[in-house]
């Protein structure tokens, strides 16, 4: 399943006092939960209702920040026509996967600690393409 967006990270907080921990980019973070797991109701299939384990991939696309703009283009152009070019700036990997599992959990009522393999990789892509997660979703019965 591909969900359109920028992909928000989850992890860093604030503290403001008294115990109240809230996300960094909490403003940001609300609205693209709420479009994962909308994603997840919308297309989540019976088949993977009835499965107690599940695998997940997961492929980040992101618009190439316009300083790198060229060297994008110049990768495509030697890599014959390849569209994607290695992310290694922010988001980090690792927070961006929260943000989609917490979505999981909010879109299915399944807890995601019943992921047990997680693969991901995140990549910059040209502007006339779309920014966007793709998600790859294997049930297990155990």
């Amino acid at each position: 399943m591909f969900i359109p967006g920028t992909a928000i990270a989850q992890g860093s907080k604030i503290n403001y006092g008294v115990g109240k921990l809230v996300d960094q980019n909490h403003k940001k973070l609300k609205p693209w939960r709420a479009k994962v797991a909308q994603y997840f109701k919308d297309n989540w299939s019976d088949a993977l209702k009835n499965c107690n384990a599940y695998s997940f991939g997961y492929v980040f696309y992101f618009h190439a920040p316009k300083a790198r703009a060229k060297k994008v283009n110049r990768w495509i152009e030697e890599h014959d026509g390849e569209r994607t070019f290695p992310r290694t700036v922010k988001i980090d990997l690792d927070k961006g996967i929260r943000a989609i599992n917490d979505g999981f959990t909010d879109g299915t009522g399944i807890d995601d600690s019943k992921i047990y393999r997680m693969d991901a990789c995140k990549y910059e892509i040209p502007m006339d393409e779309p920014e966007g997660v793709q998600i790859y979703v294997w049930g297990e019965t155990i």
